[in-house]
């Protein structure tokens, strides 16, 4: 658009992303649009040994390395400079981890069938495990990694790999996300809504990240997985 605003006249990437979205960033307010998830419908299998592995095996990220590692672990988020000026006005070291990863290409059979079911276009997909004590500061996503799909496609898919223990915990907005379900899958206007994550329990917290272009094939399988009580993987 050519009345977007230009990234590099902003300090701050909290303060450029409140002017591209469309959230009311009032506290005291609940908006059906906004400060929710849309549950997507449950997955179900014995997959626990591959996400205990997973867990073992998953690496350290930060602000620096988090979408942008995928070939190297030193590519940077083309706005680094402003997002980690938000974690030092926040007095936060901007190095510190948010959370380990895994890529698709390290997924075991299971957890790589659930990425790929949902056949989306240009799909990247990483297994997030947040550690006690990790945490992922307010911000809204950009997404901008994906460079063959129209933005008005885009989705982004969470799907819980274990249950909610007490100490695990999402918000989108006003919206404390808990209590899920191992195989919860939902999503959210990622475009919009700051959200955040932390985990303060015993357990490391692990959940599949999914992000890509919605294709007629995602379509189907969503509208089938909305109207079935669990799909076995």
């Amino acid at each position: 658009m050519s009345n977007a605003p230009d990234p590099t006249q902003y300090e701050s990437n909290w303060e450029y992303t409140k002017v591209t979205s469309r959230y009311h960033f009032d506290p005291y307010q609940t908006d059906p649009r906004w400060d929710t998830v849309i549950g997507l419908g449950r997955f179900s299998g014995d997959w626990d040994g591959e996400v205990d592995d997973i867990i073992k095996h998953a690496r350290a990220i930060s602000w620096r390395t988090r979408q942008f590692s995928a070939n190297s672990e030193y590519a940077k988020s083309p706005m680094i400079k402003q997002e980690e000026h938000d974690l030092e006005k926040a007095g936060m070291n901007p190095q510190h981890t948010l959370f380990r990863v895994n890529d698709l290409s390290e997924f075991p059979t299971k957890l790589k069938k659930i990425a790929e079911i949902f056949q989306l276009e240009e799909l990247k997909a990483k297994i997030h495990v947040q550690f006690p004590g990790e945490l992922l500061t307010t911000h809204i996503d950009k997404l901008n990694t994906l460079k063959n799909v129209k933005k008005e496609n885009i989705i982004r898919i969470m799907i819980a790999l274990k249950d909610w223990v007490p100490g695990h915990f999402y918000q989108y907005g006003n919206f404390p996300y808990i209590q899920w379900r191992k195989g919860d899958a939902h999503t959210f206007a990622w475009e919009h809504v700051p959200h955040m994550t932390a985990n303060a329990s015993l357990e490391p917290r692990p959940i599949m990240n999914l992000i890509g272009g919605v294709t007629e094939k995602t379509r189907e399988f969503l509208a089938h997985f909305k109207e079935q009580a669990v799909v076995e993987i």
